[in-house]
């Protein structure tokens, strides 16, 4: 994944997800940070209604789009 893909929440076990993308029916954002913590792949996503997710689990997300 890099800055610009297009994404999808598709969650892990446990997990909620963005608080009301999942109830809405959405789930697809845009890369736009992406981080190297302690080893660990992280990246923002601006959602589609404005919201930005931080340090999210590349496990979390598909891309479904990937950017040129």
């Amino acid at each position: 994944m890099k800055l610009g893909d297009l994404v999808k929440w598709i969650g892990f076990p446990g997990a909620s997800g963005p608080r009301g993308i999942l109830d809405k029916g959405f789930g697809i954002g845009i890369i736009v940070a992406a981080y190297d913590i302690d080893g660990l792949e992280r990246y923002d996503v601006a959602w589609h209604d404005g919201r930005i997710g931080t340090r999210i689990y590349p496990q979390c997300l598909e891309v479904v789009s990937e950017s040129r």
